[in-house]
């Protein structure tokens, strides 16, 4: 499947809006993208919420290795409780919200890609998982204040672990620009690709079109890759 960028959706609607809006219309690239990203995050919870069993790859996107810290259980900054939890070191950027669902996460695990995946769960259930027969060896995982914290009933697995891998579906692909490979490079540019499908990419175009600047339009498909949007 052929990628399409952030720099092409926008470009394609920003060209099109200059023509058809006056002098007087304020209207930027920024403004572009931001609506972009607005408008992709809610055509995707309309579509999760149907309670689809499979999420695309191509909307999902990966933080790569993410670094592990040692937190006191506290939750007073002064007075430490002596025992600890471990949590991601930086913090994690929204997912595209679902009922009922802790997240749109389609893998929480240890940086190996071979390894088995945590079990996301509420805080609450968190703090009593792994109390079962079969379930007492499971690494559990939850979210609080944008991070994502791990446990285990044993005590023992969770701790040896130093790296997670992460990968999800957020509402603003631009803000996993902060995490970066193993060789220090972005993980996101809008130069690159763009978490949806092309025909998702048409639609956001459409939608903006008409909800943000009154023109009804179609979209056709980029044949040459170039950012050059085709209109009818």
């Amino acid at each position: 499947m052929e990628n399409i960028t952030l720099n092409q959706i926008a470009y394609g609607i920003f060209e099109i809006a200059r023509i058809k809006l006056t002098d007087d219309d304020d209207i930027s690239l920024d403004l572009i993208k931001d609506y972009v990203h607005s408008t992709r995050a809610r055509l995707l919870k309309q579509r999760f919420d149907k309670n689809i069993r499979v999420i695309e790859d191509v909307f999902t996107q990966t933080l790569g290795a993410v670094e592990i810290e040692a937190v006191d259980s506290s939750t007073h900054s002064t007075i430490k409780s002596g025992r600890y939890m471990y949590r991601t070191i930086r913090e994690i950027p929204a997912t595209i919200s679902r009922h009922n669902q802790e997240g749109t996460f389609t893998r929480i695990g240890p940086a190996d890609r071979l390894g088995e995946e945590y079990n996301l769960v509420s805080y609450n259930r968190a703090l009593f998982s792994g109390s079962g027969r079969f379930n007492k060896d499971r690494i559990f995982c939850f979210l609080h204040d944008n991070r994502i914290y791990i446990i285990s009933n044993s005590g023992l697995f969770h701790k040896a672990v130093q790296f997670i891998n992460v990968v999800g579906v957020f509402e603003n692909p631009s803000q996993v620009a902060q995490f970066t490979d193993s060789n220090g490079n972005s993980l996101y540019s809008d130069t690159g690709r763009y978490p949806v499908s092309r025909s998702m990419a048409d639609d956001i175009q459409n939608v903006i079109f008409k909800e943000k600047f009154g023109i009804k339009t179609a979209v056709l498909p980029d044949n040459t890759n170039d950012g050059t949007q085709v209109t009818q």
